[in-house]
């Protein structure tokens, strides 16, 4: 059986996987972006300042909601929350379903659903972000190269981070930081 501590750091990764695709998706989709809605360098401003605004004004009280409640209780409610808005972007308009045959549709609110054909196009990763991870991640598989990062590099983040919180919690420095403790 596989300790839990390791299901909690496989799950912290994929969650931090997760927001790393959600913040390179809009940077890396810019040119696509700008040909499919003709967007000038100041509109562009605008919808990243927009994106900086929404990480600032949240990061702050989340800190501090952190420190009052507790780590776990606020970054469950924030993953709980990030669910659930995510969950209602697709209730905008309808919804799009991939079948396990690879069928995609596609079915707009109150209308039926109709069969969208899907051809990868290579934009120079622009709108296909999610698709070129997930490519690298078949290709590294079954190719038996090493991925850009690993679990090694990921175990090393999170003992900077412990460090980091038990520095707060102590008030003191922590040295000698090992992917270990």
């Amino acid at each position: 059986m596989i300790p839990k501590r390791y299901l909690l750091v496989f799950g912290a990764f994929l969650l931090s996987m997760l927001l790393y695709v959600d913040r390179a998706c809009i940077s890396t989709a810019k040119d696509a972006i700008y040909l499919d809605f003709g967007f000038s360098d100041r509109q562009w401003g605008w919808i990243m300042g927009a994106v900086a605004l929404g990480y600032a004004l949240c990061q702050t009280p989340a800190g501090l909601m952190a420190d009052r409640f507790g780590p776990r209780r606020i970054l469950t409610a924030v993953v709980a929350f990030w669910s659930l808005f995510t969950c209602l972007t697709g209730a905008a308009w309808g919804s799009i379903r991939l079948y396990p045959d690879g069928r995609l549709t596609v079915q707009p609110l109150g209308k039926e659903e109709t069969e969208h054909a899907y051809a990868y196009e290579r934009r120079g990763f622009g709108g296909d972000c999610v698709y070129a991870t997930q490519r690298h991640f078949v290709d590294c598989i079954t190719a038996g190269r090493p991925f850009e990062t690993d679990g090694e590099d990921y175990l090393r983040t999170l003992a900077v981070q412990e460090a980091v919180y038990r520095s707060a919690e102590t008030r003191q420095p922590v040295r000698g930081i090992s992917k270990t403790d």
